[in-house]
């Protein structure tokens, strides 16, 4: 037969659980708002990485051309000077001092141009540290993801624990 306090025992288990499925569902909601919302970010985040590895593609292009313009320009100065090696010991005439004055000229575009360059490369280079970086965070937010998802599914192991009681 069944007693009033077995009766009581059982109530207040009853109660204990419902409390405890009460505490459960709350923290449920929270993960879930949580996930939620890590997953809107890693979606901007992955779209950042994209963007920044099709722009890559570019700058790795312009590097390319920057630097076939500089060995172009280096091609040049280096006629020009073996030109002017050759006329060392030949009077100059004026056509040819508007020749040196041009090269000088060219030489110093080279020298800003290679300034450019430089303050360019510093850019992809930042470019590039921006984007392994965005990559770390995509990482950690799916590794965030994952364990919240673990902890959904243990919560729903404990949920049926519970509906067994």
């Amino acid at each position: 037969m069944i007693t009033l306090e077995q009766i009581r025992i059982l109530q207040e288990k009853v109660l204990n659980a419902l409390e405890v499925i009460r505490k459960l569902h709350d923290e449920n909601d929270t993960l879930r708002t949580t996930l939620e919302s890590s997953e809107e970010k890693i979606e901007e985040l992955e779209s950042r990485v994209n963007a920044f590895k099709e722009d890559q593609d570019e700058i790795e292009q312009g590097i390319i051309n920057v630097l076939s313009k500089l060995d172009e320009l280096e091609d040049t100065v280096q006629e020009s000077d073996q030109e002017s090696e050759s006329t060392e010991n030949v009077e100059i005439e004026t056509g040819e001092e508007e020749e040196i004055k041009e090269t000088t000229e060219e030489t110093v575009i080279l020298d800003e141009d290679d300034s450019a360059v430089d303050t360019d490369i510093d850019e992809i280079q930042e470019d590039q540290m921006s984007t392994e970086e965005e990559e770390e965070k995509a990482e950690k937010a799916e590794k965030t993801k994952e364990a919240e998802e673990d902890l959904a599914d243990s919560e729903e192991k404990d949920d049926e624990e519970l509906d067994i009681f």
